[in-house]
């Protein structure tokens, strides 16, 4: 079916950007949980910890961990609805913190605690938002545990920073869920504590705070294989955790030091990381950051006392702050408070930020993850004239059409035609000079699946394009903006065989 973007649809195109341009240091709170009957833990007198957002039948869902347990939320209901509350294996003030991870149906809970005593809670949250439940509490394996990371890839299970009651701390644990209730343990590492891991398609980079970081293969879990580590670099604290950037040429780390900054490595060749930059607050002995995720060209950081920042990632060495958002207004000091979590990976574009007294922050950052053309099921859009100077919008001339009396010729030259393609992605969306196409599901340096990309204008006109060899392509797929393309909207045009797919972009100034 072939559907043509009415005079409205395209006011409400431009509108957007009219919105973006003018919210561009912006974030908005959508929705704010926080419940003071919870009581604090005794540690560091938090009642709340980390966030987690996931889809379950085609609906999305937060979670936050307090020192009672883990409550659900719908985020697709208006108003968004409290759904669902599970009681932690442990609760009360002994919990400091609860750490999350999904597959396949089941969200994955475990805590660290003082008493040491707790289980994995594997909770069963297929039916939701109707219903959840604990479909497993294990605790043979261990009874607490400081974070937790799944790898779907692989379907292991890593545990870092455990503790089983009977035989006390081990430093990281990897298991088998291919059934995803039962635990078969690989591998117990040996040579230092592990305070948390980013790991994707068998590449683990674990955090193991004084040591420093070490990026393992556990492409053989029973055996993994040393690839890269950092020992030593300028600014050095107590290493935390990570996240690469989307292209995997560079990883962006935290030391949950005080006073010490992020540091963005350039990860090109594992055993020989260099510190492009450090950056972050640096005008308070107590800025400390807590947890970073990246999506597409942004990284998202939980920085305590200094709430949520935003970076851009378009120089990947040298982020560049552009989002900020206080969730806490308490008086720095040397304790753990403020933005404990940050969740950026929603399809909405919604981002969770858990704040320890606070509680679950949803928030709209307007960087336009989202946007009206990205979520039509259209195959067909007209767009006729449209004049932007330095991406605020001056003018709009649209002129009607009769399609049944145009020519070929036109149609060719101003109809973009696509059907979707499952999973395939683009980014930045807002663009400098470079853009990068992969698959939700590719690993680095993957074959590419395309055959050809065009850049086009609003009316059609093929700007660039560019033939794709898939025999030595990779993904993700880096693709130059030529230098002559004046700010405002275009469209990348992505063909396979008989398929096609548009994304859209915004060209902003260099």
């Amino acid at each position: 079916m072939k559907v043509y973007l009415s005079l409205s649809c395209q006011c409400l195109i431009l509108l957007f950007f009219v919105k973006l341009n003018a919210q561009i240091d912006s974030v908005q709170v959508i929705y704010n949980w926080d419940d003071p009957t919870i009581p604090v833990s005794s540690t560091v007198g938090n009642a709340y910890n980390e966030t987690y957002g996931f889809v379950v039948n085609d609906h999305e869902f937060a979670a936050i961990g307090s020192t009672l347990g883990t409550h659900i939320f719908a985020l697709d209901n208006d108003p968004i609805e409290y759904v669902s509350f599970i009681e932690g294996s442990a609760s009360g003030a002994v919990v400091v913190v609860r750490d999350y991870d999904y597959h396949d149906g089941y969200l994955y809970t475990v805590a660290d605690n003082d008493a040491g005593q707790s289980a994995l809670q594997i909770i069963d949250v297929s039916s939701l938002p109707d219903t959840s439940f604990v479909a497993a509490e294990l605790d043979e394996e261990f009874t607490t545990a400081h974070n937790i990371v799944i790898d779907e890839s692989s379907e292991l299970l890593y545990v870092c920073g455990g503790f089983y009651f009977f035989t006390g701390l081990f430093n990281m644990r990897v298991y088998d869920i291919s059934d995803p209730l039962n635990l078969q343990l690989v591998y117990n590492y040996p040579d230092h504590y592990v305070h948390d891991v980013y790991v994707k398609n068998d590449t683990a980079f674990m955090h193991c705070g004084d040591a420093g970081m070490f990026i393992y293969n556990f492409a053989n879990p029973a055996d993994p294989e040393l690839i890269g580590q950092l020992i030593s670099y300028p600014d050095q604290g107590y290493n935390h955790s990570g996240w690469p950037s989307e292209d995997g040429s560079h990883y962006y780390m935290t030391d949950e030091t005080f006073g010490k900054q992020m540091k963005a490595l350039n990860i090109e060749d594992f055993m020989d990381i260099q510190v492009s930059s450090l950056f972050g607050p640096d005008s308070s002995i107590f800025d400390v950051v807590h947890n970073p995720m990246v999506r597409g060209n942004y990284l998202f950081c939980a920085y305590y006392y200094d709430g949520l920042l935003v970076y851009d990632l378009t120089d990947p060495g040298n982020p560049e702050l552009i989002r900020s958002f206080a969730s806490s207004s308490l008086q720095p000091e040397y304790n753990f408070a403020g933005a404990f979590g940050v969740y950026a990976l929603l399809p909405s574009g919604k981002i969770l930020l858990s704040d320890m007294q606070n509680g679950l922050f949803v928030l709209d950052t307007n960087l336009g993850f989202e946007t009206f053309i990205d979520t039509m099921a259209v195959d067909t859009m007209i767009v006729d004239t449209m004049l932007i100077d330095t991406m605020m919008i001056d003018t709009m001339m649209v002129d009607t059409m009769d399609i049944d009396t145009m020519q070929e010729d036109t149609l060719n030259s101003s109809i973009i035609e696509f059907d979707l393609f499952e999973g395939l992605e683009l980014y930045p969306t807002l663009v400098s000079n470079r853009i990068f196409i992969k698959s939700r599901n590719d690993a680095w340096d993957q074959k590419i699946r395309f055959d050809e990309i065009r850049l086009l204008d609003l009316n059609g006109k093929i700007l660039k394009s560019e033939k794709i060899d898939s025999s030595h392509a990779r993904s993700p797929f880096e693709w130059e903006i030529p230098s002559f393309l004046k700010p405002g909207l275009y469209f990348i045009e992505i063909l396979q065989s008989n398929n096609r797919k548009v994304f859209k972009i915004l060209k902003r100034e260099n």
